[in-house]
């Protein structure tokens, strides 16, 4: 990636997990040949801090907005980026924050409850319960409950793969999922091969989206261990393929204000 311009055709068309995967390897690019304090790198920390917003995780777009902030100051948070304005909205204040905090417990206490209703009305083994469990497990992820997460994520896999084996689209997110969780815990050998799993899923399914995003997550797990030429072979990988994938698609503009009913409860950047 050696102009951002060229590639923001790709970016606009990609899904949230993939903007994720996408500019991050932008970043990564831009501190090598650019420095830590180069206002590229900036731009590049301000665009995945829009990013973690759109999927609702403020903890990241927080810390991706300061890091952007800190090597310059006068970077604008509400303007000239083509994203929906409601996307624009970070928090402003400790006061906002712990708003939007509260926000998330809220749907979370929603989510439990109406996983209770779903057991009750469908059975343990629904493809509605796996749904809910699904829902649950990433919004204790958001709010870095990771074993609690971790429970969740793996009773939905548990009951997608009843229902369809592993060549299905939410078993490899699912799949993805875990692995975050198990990186979050401190344990990037798991991280790494649950990641992998979902990777193989999502190939042997010919998603070149999904395959993108999780090349490029995968080789953000090699890079935090510092296997370099392992994680530049996935992010180069993850390029090809969202290249491919972009040639088959209409790029659009998808960016929108993370809600529970707004966003999938299978994707974990």
């Amino acid at each position: 990636m050696q102009d951002w311009e060229k590639h923001q055709l790709v970016i606009t068309g990609a899904s949230g997990l993939g903007k994720s995967a996408l500019v991050a390897n932008w970043t990564r690019d831009k501190l090598a040949i650019r420095g830590d304090s180069h206002p590229e790198v900036a731009q590049s920390y301000r665009q995945l801090s829009f990013v973690y917003h759109a999927l609702g995780y403020e903890q990241k777009e927080l810390e991706y907005r300061e890091k952007a902030l800190a090597i310059q100051p006068s970077l604008p948070f509400d303007d000239d980026l083509p994203v929906a304005k409601d996307a624009l909205q970070v928090p402003q204040s400790v006061e906002t924050a712990q708003s939007h905090a509260a926000d998330i417990h809220s749907a979370l206490d929603d989510s439990l409850a109406l996983l209770d209703t779903t057991l009750s009305t469908y059975g343990e083994n629904s493809l509605e319960a796996a749904e809910s469990f699904a829902k649950v497990g990433k919004l204790y992820g958001i709010i870095d409950d990771n074993r609690s997460a971790l429970d969740y994520e793996q009773r939905a896999l548990k009951i997608y793969i009843s229902h369809f084996g592993e060549h299905d689209s939410n078993v490899a997110r699912l799949y993805n999922n875990l692995g975050c969780r198990y990186g979050n815990l401190g344990d990037t050998a798991k991280e790494i091969e649950f990641r992998k799993k979902g990777l193989m899923i999502a190939l042997s399914l010919e998603d070149d989206e999904l395959s993108a995003a999780l090349y490029g997550l995968v080789g953000l797990a090699y890079k935090s261990v510092g296997k370099k030429s392992t994680a530049n072979g996935y992010f180069r990988k993850a390029a090809e393929r969202f290249r491919h994938w972009a040639k088959k698609r209409t790029p659009r503009i998808i960016w929108m204000k993370w809600s529970p009913e707004r966003s999938s409860p299978l994707i974990t950047a």
